[in-house]
């Protein structure tokens, strides 16, 4: 389990930097994981610190672009090509092969230029790998009614209860379809509560910690104008049940964790109250 880090720990490039050698030297990899990986090896807290505050890109330059070297020869090798392509779809979790755009984000530029210099596009490499192409008219799904028209297609086809979360469109191939719901429509937490739908439940794991569990609270109140961590009854009005549940079950309960929502958010307190405080959660912890 990941120990927390002290406040603002994860917003430092060389603290980033530092833990995922750390990774690399104990589990002895060849190349930085992927994110999926680094969640797969218990690193949570740094494979979000990366996609927060570095980006996986970023970070294989800062190692050197430390990724499988491949000469420009084994990129023109189809059955080579292929073969690494399969890989990298099975290590990130994917069922289809991203945009080049995903593909350079999560890292793999050597893949996504062989693709474009090689093979004709993502298009056509689909095609080698027999993958179905979704193709989009540019600005399509800034319509709210095809956008809600082809997610009835796609709960349907896969016998869905709710609209699916963005990572399960991406899984999909639905890129373009995900692409559109955060540029045009607001996001899918805003697409959810239009739908009078309540908010997917947060990865197994995810609410024990801390940082996650404030980071998220903080932005619940931004997007509601509160000046303080709300009551149980107004997250159960807001559809906020995980929430409102991972700070019973994890963090104290609510007068507590409103605590440390106003001194995560600077506020002062003084030094008695402080030390009650964590030594309320602390002695919670080690129950």
């Amino acid at each position: 389990m990941n120990k927390r880090k002290p406040r603002g720990y994860w917003m430092e490039k060389k603290n980033i930097v530092r833990e995922m050698n750390s990774v690399i030297r104990k589990h002895l990899l060849n190349e930085i994981p992927s994110e999926k990986q680094t969640h797969e090896l218990g690193y949570t807290q740094l494979a979000d610190a990366i996609d927060r505050n570095y980006g996986w890109r970023n970070l294989r330059i800062e190692f050197g672009n430390r990724q499988i070297r491949v000469s420009n020869n084994q990129w023109k090798n189809k059955n080579y090509t292929v073969k690494y392509a399969k890989q990298v779809i099975k290590n990130e979790g994917w069922e289809i092969l991203p945009s080049l755009n995903v593909l350079g984000d999560k890292g793999h530029s050597n893949l996504a230029n062989a693709i474009t210099r090689h093979y004709g596009g993502v298009q056509k490499f689909r095609a080698i790998l027999k993958q179905k192409n979704y193709r989009v008219a540019n600005g399509l799904y800034k319509n709210r009614n095809i956008v809600d028209s082809q997610l009835k297609e796609i709960i349907a086809k896969h016998s869905l209860k709710e609209t699916p979360s963005q990572t399960w469109l991406n899984k999909h191939g639905y890129f373009s379809l995900s692409s559109g719901i955060s540029r045009y429509h607001g996001g899918f937490r805003a697409l959810r509560k239009s739908l009078d739908q309540e908010q997917l439940t947060i990865e197994p794991g995810r609410w024990q910690d801390l940082d996650f569990t404030l980071h998220y609270a903080i932005e619940v109140m931004k997007k509601h104008n509160f000046n303080e961590f709300p009551t149980a009854k107004k997250l159960n009005e807001m559809r906020e049940n995980s929430l409102r549940h991972a700070v019973y079950k994890y963090h104290s309960g609510i007068a507590q964790f409103r605590e440390l929502v106003q001194q995560k958010l600077g506020k002062q307190h003084s030094s008695k109250q402080l030390e009650n405080l964590l030594q309320n959660y602390i002695g919670d912890q080690d129950d």
